[in-house]
């Protein structure tokens, strides 16, 4: 399972409500097996299958498959359990910063899947979360999911794939193999808002100038924070541990006593000042006041117009990958012409899949917004969906006989691992 399948899960789990329609099991809940010393509950398994559920269009009522699915849900969370145990028995340690860099890389991913960063925040609150209880509460899950990353990497370092092999196994399976779906090769320009972030600075000064002059922190945090998780509650952010906040404001937090108060600390949310109240371990509990460095409606004005400025001359004849050498602000592409590559239609941000989706190749669209700021992208290629074939898509079909080969190498490690730990299936108990 990819790191990009198990947060389309996450995303899943965080804006979809899961039917709550699976039956009378649901008014209690019991122990369905158990691993080891771990424990799966029905609950756990009646959340995944209701998303399984809503992934592959399947109603509650067809009961045959629904229960087939369970079966094979069950034993997917056992298999996830040994592995973990595995894991734990050899000794592999996950750091705080592998587990830090692949939560912000994948809550950044989840955020790109929204219009706004105005939009995702609209929906955290529709669903009664902060981005700091998002953190929370999927940290556990990015930490197990690198752990198994880890055994299954040590498992695939054996596995070898001659060509007589991918050959054999294209022409035994070349009626039913996926589709090589719509791919388009793109380049956008990226510009940014400017921000007042002077104005911003000026502001959290004047308010850590009367915090120190004794002014209350808990009443200056309802009236002028700009969190609104936490301002009504006097900044309260409760208590948290390492991986839980970004990354600035916990290297603060965690460096302050308790009664201290922080000097200004810069993130990318803005301007902070961090009152600590407790310490207890490695738990804090903090407050905070927030003055956030977002653009004005003139800045984003101004943003728009200076990209259609840059389409007009791409219209007029001036050549994109210059434009996007000298102009753009995306450091990753920029050098390259604002090159993006080859990606397939249907895995690309819903802003850039509407802004390419009715252009012809050669063209080059309108402004338009997406979490990271504004861009035009130029349609440079375009490939239909087609049948996969040995000669375009080699590596293609040599990493499918390498994952079936890994599938099978990991079904006889779980198989080995099970000899060695106590395994009892319960789910047919009523």
């Amino acid at each position: 399972m990819s790191l990009k399948r198990f947060c389309n899960s996450l995303l899943i789990l965080v804006f979809i409500t899961v039917p709550l329609y699976l039956g009378a099991e649901q008014l209690y809940d019991r122990i369905i097996a158990v691993v080891d010393d771990q424990v799966i509950l029905q609950s756990e398994l009646r959340e995944v299958l209701g998303l399984e559920l809503l992934r592959r269009g399947i109603e509650p009522d067809q009961k045959e498959m629904v229960e087939q699915l369970k079966k094979e849900l069950l034993e997917a969370m056992i298999n996830d359990r040994v592995l973990l145990i595995k894991a734990k028995r050899d000794s592999i340690v996950i750091k705080d910063r592998e587990i830090n860099d692949a939560l912000n890389e994948e809550l950044e991913r989840i955020k790109g899947q929204f219009s706004s960063p105005q939009e995702y925040e609209r929906q955290l609150k529709r669903e009664g979360l902060t981005e700091r209880e998002l953190r929370k509460r999927y940290r556990e899950e990015i930490k197990n999911y690198l752990l198994k990353q880890k055994v299954m990497a040590s498992l695939a370092q054996g596995i070898t794939v001659s060509r007589r092999e991918v050959v054999d196994f294209f022409r035994a399976n070349a009626d039913s193999l996926p589709r090589q779906p719509e791919m388009v090769n793109i380049s956008h320009i990226l510009l940014k808002p400017s921000v007042d972030r002077e104005q911003a600075y000026q502001r959290i000064q004047q308010l850590l100038e009367r915090i120190r002059s004794g002014e209350d922190f808990d009443m200056l945090a309802q009236e002028y924070s700009e969190d609104p998780g936490s301002a009504g509650e006097g900044g309260d952010l409760g208590w948290f541990t390492r991986g839980t906040m970004l990354p600035e404001f916990e290297e603060v937090a965690f460096s302050l006593e308790p009664g201290q108060i922080s000097d200004v600390v810069e993130t990318d949310l803005g301007y902070h000042i961090i009152k600590v109240e407790e310490k207890d371990g490695d738990k804090v509990r903090a407050r905070h006041i927030l003055i956030r460095t977002a653009p004005s409606e003139d800045d984003i004005k101004a943003v728009v117009n200076r990209l259609a400025e840059l389409r007009r001359k791409v219209v007029d004849g001036e050549d994109f990958a210059d434009l996007a050498r000298m102009y753009s602000q995306d450091t990753q592409t920029a050098a390259e012409g604002g090159l993006l590559g080859w990606i397939a239609l249907d895995q690309l941000p819903p802003a850039f899949k509407t802004a390419i989706d009715r252009l012809s190749v050669g063209k080059t669209s309108q402004p338009f917004r997406s979490w990271l700021g504004f861009h035009i992208v130029r349609l440079n290629e375009r490939k239909s969906e087609r049948p996969l074939s040995l000669e375009q898509d080699y590596q293609l079909l040599e990493n499918m006989v390498r994952q079936e080969k890994l599938k099978e190498a990991f079904n006889r490690l779980i198989a080995s691992e099970k000899q060695k730990i106590y395994v009892d299936v319960r789910l047919e108990e009523q």
